[in-house]
């Protein structure tokens, strides 16, 4: 595992020091179950299909995205794009739609409902949310659901560049089980308008945009 990805290197030295001896069967199995839930989503991502039947993707209403930004005839950039849910529901208005995903899978996936939808104005390529592939001013809105986080402050830095002066970055959440109880601090301190709803399952979702002004 480490020498298919270095990256984990470091993760994966820490489980190996946790002393695992003297745990009972059912503790090792509540441990193997809490890992696998935490990397569901990451599991899924080797099954495009699989994935399009999770509820955060199944239960989505696309009007929670275009209540957020108007995207008639503007340039958009999914970031992260998974299976399409934010750039799909773009497209049905925008002028162009650009879908920028790392999994190879999830772009043939992607590029195979373009094809059998027959879309023209939707374009699949490679690209993670640190190091985007396009020139500065760029795009009238980046979206994204499920993406910033990690490193905020150079994720934010980075679809900032990118977007046009007066354009918009927009988070858009899909619907899940999950009762969140406030917005992310981490985005209203950098600016960001918070909106929430109750999903079908009963769970709370947060989502936001900010206007970039430049």
């Amino acid at each position: 595992a480490c020498q298919k990805a270095p990256e984990c290197s470091a993760f994966l030295g820490r489980v190996r020091q946790i002393p695992f001896t003297g745990w009972s069967e059912e503790e090792m199995r509540s441990a193997e179950t809490s890992i696998l839930q935490f990397h569901e989503t990451f599991v899924v991502y080797a099954y495009p299909q699989v994935m399009e039947g999770v509820n955060y993707i199944r239960n989505w209403d696309p009007k929670y995205l275009h209540e957020l930004v108007d995207l008639k005839d503007r340039v958009v950039l999914d970031v992260g794009a998974g299976t399409g849910r934010l750039a799909f529901a773009a497209a049905k208005v925008a002028k162009r739609v650009y879908a920028s995903e790392p999994c190879d899978q999830l772009r043939e996936y992607m590029r195979d409902r373009i094809k059998a939808e027959g879309l023209s104005n939707m374009k699949v390529l490679d690209g993670e949310v640190l190091s985007l592939p396009f020139e500065d001013d760029t795009f009238d809105a980046v979206l994204s659901g499920h993406v910033v986080g990690d490193f905020y402050e150079e994720e934010i830095r980075e679809i900032t560049r990118i977007t046009k002066n007066d354009g918009w970055l927009v988070i858009c959440n899909g619907d899940d089980e999950f009762r969140r109880e406030s917005p992310d601090e981490e985005l209203t301190s950098r600016g960001f308008s918070w909106f929430s709803h109750e999903t079908v399952e009963g769970g709370v979702v947060y989502n936001y945009r900010k206007q970039i002004k430049k």
